[in-house]
């Protein structure tokens, strides 16, 4: 799930998405 959403919004993710999960 957050795979997929990482690698669509990487700097979403590297925001708050992937911090808050990894």
């Amino acid at each position: 799930m957050y795979e997929v959403l990482g690698k669509e919004t990487q700097k979403s993710c590297v925001v708050d998405l992937c911090k808050g999960e990894q």
